[in-house]
This record gives C-alpha cells, structure tokens and sequence, in this order.
C-alpha cells in the first residue's frame, strides 16, 4: 500500500491548526512541515500533535518571502527526507480533510492527483503528487503546484476549510493584496498576470473596495487564458455591479452575455431570474429559471457555487411557477426540494409555506405569496 507523507508550511496559524493536524493524521505515514517565521507556538503545535500519534516527521525552518518560495522550500525538503514515504500530500493549516473512503490510497497511480475542495464554493486542485514527480509552485500567493501531466480526482478524500484561520479575514486580504500589486510590478508571464490580476479583484472585494475589485475582474476578464477563472471574474464583476447601483438594465445584460457566451454553467443564469423575480417580471423570472434547471452541474469548475445547482434554481423556478399560475408545478418544485435533503434548514420554514400557498392555490383559495 503506497504510503503518505503531509508537506506544508505554518505560518502564525495557531487558530486552526491542531485540528487541522488532527484532521489529517490518520491519512498520512509521515509529515515533512516548514515553519515560516511564526510567532504563535505553531511549531510547538505541530510536534504535540504527531508525538501524540507515533508519527514520524521532520519540522524545518524557512524564510518567508512569498507563499510559493515559502512552498517549495517545504517541497525540497520533503523531497530529501530520510522518512519512509511514495506520496506527498499537500497541506493547508486551515485544511479540514475528510476521508470518504478507507481505500483511498487504492487509487494512488499516477504523478499527480486533484483532491475535491468544498469550501462554500467547490472545485478540485493538484494536491498529491508521487515524491519523484517534478513540479514546482508558483506565485506570490495564492499559489499553485505547475507540473506537466493530468492529475485525475482522487476519489475517497474531500477537503473542507476550518473558520479563523490566518490565512483568511481581512489580514490576509491586506497582505495578498500587498504581495499581488507588488507582484505584478514585476511580472512577465502573461497568464501569470491575469492570475494575479483575478486574485487582486478577490482581495480588494475581501477588504469591501467593490470600485477596484470590479475593475480587476474586468481587467482579468480582458486578459484570456483560463475559461473558469474568465467566467468568475465577469460573475463576480456583474454582482458588483448590481452592488454598486449600475442601472439594473446593464447589470441584466452584463448576466446575459456571460450567459450566451459560457453556457457550461448556472450561476449568471440564476442571477438573471433572482433579478426578474425582484421587479416582478415573473414570465421572465420563469422562463429563465426553467432554462437555468437544464444546465448539469459541471464536475470540475472553479469556485462552483454547489447551493445554486443543489436548489438555488429550483427555488426560483417555484417561486415564478406560482406566480405566473403553475400552481401544480409550483407545489411540485417545493416539495422536491423539502425531501432532497439539500435545503438549509434555515430555508425549510419558508419553502414549505410555499409549498402549503400552492396547495391552496390548487384548491382555489385566493392568496398572495
């Protein structure tokens, strides 16, 4: 059975991370951690956790000028480690791993894996690799593991994310935004700059700047590359928008082209019949929420927004299903979603008078949802 080895560096990340050690370590034969300069008893933390388990590691100190130097400093180091290991696996002290599947390690059998992150939004990134692959991390923050090759979904681990971390909140917005505007004085890499500048439009937007995070969507949008990150920058820069107070007409049309123009998925959709059903355009509320219903919820997208495909557009749908007469479907709709299992319980209470409002609708008794 091939065997794991967690690698990751701490920096000040006291507020999370013993549960997140304790989350991992009966997933991993071994650990290879680097402290970046903390402060806080992190270190410390570290050794209690493992000694308390029986395992082996290696703690090792390293500089801090970015997250990727930082990265592949603990990367190197791991790689040369004496310890007994076939895998790394790439940690976050944030990090929540969950093991779905005990066998997991069965499907261990190429350079690289991507492991599925379920962080409010889900997507999946390269987070193992076989210690002989090549590789390298890159950028300032935000960084990622370029290696050449696919990494295929590990089935069997998802990662979540524990609240309070340093790394997220607004001191960690100040400092990406720091290390992403001088970053981009310096860099040359075009795909590398659009990175920077989608990320930036993500820390401004963390700090409550909508003016400038709105304007480094958009600039991203300009600059190609990757689809994904393309159609969340214009999501996110049309939300702004709406935010802002541009006329509700550009605001609709900025949702519309994104739309035509990338239909592999439904959040811009959902945001066109969410505004219908705010100005009582309720045929177009319908027709666009029924549209948004046939889009299948991708496998592999960045930041997905799971709740929008699991009953945001349902929800819509029965909504403008009753207020344009479909009282049948309207009470259908609500009913799927009470018995889907995927509603938040704090949405339970009004979907079932919505439920109950179209029954009595079907009844012919006169009511106002």
């Amino acid at each position: 059975m091939a065997k794991l080895c967690l690698n990751m560096i701490v920096r000040n990340d006291a507020a999370t991370l013993r549960r997140s050690l304790e989350s991992t370590a009966g997933a991993i034969d071994a650990w290879v951690i680097a402290d970046a300069g903390s402060t806080d008893g992190s270190a410390e933390i570290v050794r209690e956790v493992f000694a308390a388990r029986g395992v082996p590691g290696q703690l090792v100190e390293v500089p801090f000028q970015s997250f990727a130097q930082a990265r592949n400093a603990a990367l190197d180091a791991c790689r040369r480690s004496h310890l007994a290991f076939d895998f790394i696996l790439l940690g976050d002290a944030e990090m929540d791993l969950r093991v779905t599947d005990r066998n997991f390690r069965d499907g261990l059998s190429r350079d690289s894996h991507s492991v599925l992150h379920q962080v409010g939004a889900s997507f999946h990134n390269r987070r193992i690799l076989r210690r002989d692959a090549g590789g390298a991390f890159r950028g300032v923050t935000h960084e990622y593991l370029d290696m050449a090759g696919p990494a295929p979904l590990l089935e069997g681990l998802v990662i979540r994310q524990f609240a309070g971390s340093s790394r997220s909140g607004p001191a960690r917005a100040e400092l990406d935004a720091r290390l992403l505007t001088e970053g981009l004085k310096v860099e040359q890499d075009p795909l590398m700059r659009a990175r920077y500048t989608f990320y930036l439009g993500n820390a401004c937007r963390a700090l409550g700047d909508k003016i400038a995070a709105r304007r480094h969507y958009l600039d991203r949008a300009r600059l190609g590359f990757w689809e994904e990150e393309i159609y969340c920058a214009r999501l996110y820069a049309a939300r702004l928008g709406e935010q802002l107070g541009l006329p509700i007409a550009d605001v609709l049309a900025e949702f519309a082209a994104l739309n035509n123009e990338m239909t592999h998925r439904a959040e811009a959709m959902h945001a066109v019949a969410r505004i219908c059903r705010m100005n009582g355009w309720w045929e177009q509320a319908y027709a666009t929420a029924l549209a948004a219903t046939e889009i299948e919820k991708p496998r592999d997208a960045l930041f997905l927004e799971d709740w929008i495909y699991d009953y945001g557009v349902i929800d819509e749908l029965a909504i403008a299903a009753f207020r344009t007469g479909r009282f049948a479907e309207s009470l259908q709709l609500s009913q799927v979603l009470l018995v889907g299992g995927l509603l938040p319980a704090s949405q339970i209470k009004r979907v079932t008078q919505n439920a109950e409002l179209a029954a009595d609708a079907l009844d012919g008794v006169v009511t106002h949802a």
